[in-house]
């Protein structure tokens, strides 16, 4: 660690030469901490380095109106197939054709929710003003063991892409960047 990265951060740039400063002093750490809230609408939320000092403000837009029709239509197939499942156990007596046909329901309505619901991307900043964009993540796919991102800078060109595996990301979220 040298140390530029444990004084105060440089001033927001204004010149291209100081620019490139503040990125490279933006992007020399060891350590990041996010410190993001579990239950909230807006996700915004501040990253630090080991020494404390803000790097990133991190906004990710909540999209409720998308969100909520996604799980209107989701419950709207659960509904659906619930309905056929109970009729065919209670009205014909048949048990492993409404569990089979509940089991079936619940994944359409899963797949239902995921290709409703709007793609999770992400501007990063570097502060809460949000007036000097740092970089901006895109989700490119839905439907796959793996989601693939595209990482841009502050000017539009693409610098990097990303990728983390679904599953194992439930427990803990783990990303692997190319390029």
């Amino acid at each position: 660690m040298n140390e530029q990265t444990a004084q105060q951060p440089p001033s927001p740039p204004t010149f291209d030469a100081q620019w490139y400063a503040y990125l490279q002093w933006m992007f020399s750490f060891h350590i990041l901490n996010v410190r993001q809230k579990v239950f909230t609408i807006a996700e915004k939320y501040y990253v630090t380095d080991e020494n404390g000092h803000g790097r990133f403000y991190v906004v990710r837009p909540p999209h409720i109106g998308l969100n909520m029709l996604a799980s209107f239509c989701a419950f709207a197939v659960m509904i659906i197939f619930l309905v056929t499942a109970y009729r065919l156990m209670f009205g014909a007596g048949q048990v492993l054709p409404a569990i089979i046909v509940f089991v079936i329901g619940g994944n359409i309505a899963a797949l239902t929710r995921l290709l409703l619901a709007p793609y999770r991307d992400i501007a990063i900043y570097t502060d809460d003003t949000e007036t000097v964009p740092v970089l901006r993540i895109t989700q490119e796919n839905k439907l796959a063991l793996y989601r693939r991102y595209a990482i841009y800078d502050a000017m539009g060109n693409l610098i990097a892409e990303a990728r983390r595996t679904t599953i194992a990301s439930v427990l803990r979220r783990r990303w692997k960047v190319y390029t």
